[in-house]
């Protein structure tokens, strides 16, 4: 099978040195020893998003995560609110639907930034939220989400803040301690650059205290943060967890951790900003807008929106077959509008780029559009 280069939304390509950690030999997921190679795993997340709380690893994707988050922090179904600025945001609402939650909801047009004004005031006229649930990064639009400024607000109004990190940790920096994150949702597969498997949740000082003294249970077993928090606490030092864990996938999620911290979440924001950069003003310059227009976009993915009479499902296909590379379809009503290039990690590098650049410019020209030669390959010579 020939290996393609994954610009999807995530999973991305992983380093070497991370699959060749994955490789080792597998071990007891249980006992001392082993204890110790998983705390170290936890305390490696802890420094990424300067949490002095809990962190829990269970295997999963990043659903699960954002399952057992809003699992956990709605009691009631009036009590939880949902941002709903997109695909992923709207997921949340879908997954509380299921166990017979309604969440109040906050409608942000597809596309644009959420103000942290408007979040304001719609929990002074919206009584009796306890926990506001958001997506950082919406890989649907490209949004990124102010969640320093909105924690502020959460934080004054005595409002937990849930934020759906899947794609932004490991690459947007995150401080839930100064920012005042409560829980924190993510997975190993996207900006922490580990191949896919484990599901990853943070959680503070009082949202874990909330969790332990809400009076109605968690429903379920598997998504259920109780349950997790219980073996924690009671088989901390041999297994501190309610399953066989991916051991691997830990080796390797270790390895990723340890390279983000090397490189500096700092310096690899700024790395994301400027890959990001030049892959927008290359489309751009080809005559293809960007789907959003909004000043605050993710650096984890660029969406960008196709003409009408063009279907952008044609341009994915047309990469794949003619440079083996995934890229993403639009989600939900932008399906067959927009495309989603993933630069995430080992993928955000101009390496990456260029191609993609090039075979936007031979798919317009094969579609009859005016496009000079080399245009999107310009600004890396800026």
């Amino acid at each position: 099978m020939q290996k393609k280069l994954l610009m999807i939304p995530g999973p991305c390509d992983v380093e070497e040195d991370v699959l060749q950690n994955m490789g080792k030999q597998v071990v007891c997921h249980y006992g001392h020893d082993w204890v110790k190679i998983y705390n170290d795993t936890r305390n490696l997340i802890k420094k990424l998003l300067n949490t002095s709380g809990e962190v829990f690893i269970v295997n999963g994707s990043g659903h699960l995560a954002v399952e057992t988050m809003l699992l956990a922090l709605a009691e009631e179904k009036d009590e939880l609110a949902v941002v709903d600025n997109g695909f992923f945001a709207h997921r949340m609402i879908e997954i509380l639907k299921t166990y017979n939650l309604s969440p109040k909801v906050l409608e942000i047009e597809w596309g644009k930034n959420i103000c942290p004004e408007q979040v304001e005031k719609f929990l002074n006229t919206s009584r009796g939220i306890k926990t506001l649930a958001i997506v950082h990064s919406e890989t649907s639009t490209g949004v990124l989400t102010p969640i320093k400024d909105i924690g502020g607000i959460t934080r004054r109004k005595g409002v937990l803040l849930a934020v759906d990190a899947v794609s932004s940790a490991g690459i947007v920096p995150i401080d839930m301690d100064g920012w005042g994150v409560d829980m924190c949702a993510t997975a190993s597969q996207k900006g922490l650059g580990a191949p896919p498997g484990l599901a990853i949740l943070a959680a503070g000082k009082e949202a874990m205290e909330y969790v332990r003294r809400r009076k109605k249970p968690v429903p379920g077993w598997y998504a259920n943060l109780q349950v997790w928090d219980r073996f924690n606490t009671e088989q901390a030092g041999f297994q501190p967890y309610s399953i066989t864990m991916a051991v691997n996938q830990i080796f390797a999620l270790q390895k990723s951790l340890q390279n983000i911290l090397d490189e500096g979440i700092r310096e690899r924001y700024e790395r994301h900003i400027l890959l990001a950069d030049m892959m927008r003003c290359g489309i751009e310059a080809c005559g293809i807008s960007i789907f959003s227009r909004q000043q605050l976009l993710t650096p984890v993915i660029t969406v960008a929106e196709f003409p009408e009479d063009i279907d952008s499902g044609r341009f994915v296909d047309y990469l794949d077959k003619n440079f083996s590379i995934l890229i993403a379809n639009g989600l939900g009503p932008l399906r067959g509008r927009t495309v989603r290039i993933g630069h995430m990690g080992k993928n955000a590098a101009k390496r990456n780029i260029v191609p993609i650049l090039i075979g936007l410019e031979n798919f317009l020209k094969t579609n009859g559009k005016a496009v000079n030669r080399g245009i999107a390959l310009d600004i890396f010579m800026k």
